[in-house]
This record gives C-alpha cells, structure tokens and sequence, in this order.
C-alpha cells in the first residue's frame, strides 16, 4: 500500500499528496469539528464522534447495495475493521511522505520522479549463471 500511495504521490502530487489524505475520515472528522465548533459553538467531541459513526454506517449501507444482499461477516466484525482501516489509511500515508520519492519492490530500488518516471536505484536479485 506504501509503494502505490509513493507513486501516486509522485504521479498527481495535489491530488494524492494534498487532497486524498485529507478526505480520510479521522483527518477530515477533526478539522470539520473544530471548524463546527469554532464557527456555530458545536462541541466538538460530540460532533467527531457523530461524523465518524455517520461515515461508518454510509460505508456499510453502500457496501450492502454494492454487493445486493446479505453480508458474509457480521455488523461488529465489518465495524472492527472499518476502525482499523481507517486508522492505519492515516498511518499509511504518514509512511509514504517520508521517503517519497524511493520505492522498494522485492530486492530492487526505485527512484520515482514526478510524472511517475522511475529508475533503477540498486538491484539486489540473484542471478542465475546460464
């Protein structure tokens, strides 16, 4: 998930190194209850955790119409780990912008420039003698 948020980083650097993160929910659940409470008086903890329940109830309410039936794991487990997804997408991110600009793919290294144009940095694989 790293190497592909590294290219697409480098690839569209407004979209995916400005705009996406701050479309996660947990980013973008903070920033609109400060802004609520800073601008109508919302308090803010009440606010966040009403975001964050709406965007999860949205999320599996979308998914059941995605998959038009029943699920194949229960309420509780789709929560577990929608929670979990959403907290390591934040993670995730943070771990991509601190070396962007170099991808590790098995034993190589890349150097990825902007437009996504990569190249080879070091090659670790063995090769065979023929």
């Amino acid at each position: 998930m790293v190497r592909w948020i590294r290219l697409r980083i480098n690839m569209m650097p407004i979209v995916s190194g400005l705009a996406e993160p701050l479309c996660d929910v947990i980013i973008l659940s903070l920033h609109s209850s400060w802004a609520f409470y800073h601008f109508l008086g919302f308090n803010p903890y009440y606010f966040f955790i009403g975001h964050v329940i709406l965007n999860c109830v949205l999320d599996y309410i979308n998914l059941r119409n995605i998959q038009c039936g029943p699920l194949l794991f229960s309420k509780f487990q789709f929560i577990y780990v929608w929670f979990f997804r959403e907290i390591l997408s934040t993670w995730t991110f943070i771990e991509a912008f601190i070396q962007p600009r170099t991808i590790t793919w098995g034993a190589r290294t890349y150097q990825v420039r902007l437009g996504g144009h990569t190249t080879l940095m070091r090659d670790e694989t063995k090769k065979c003698k023929s």
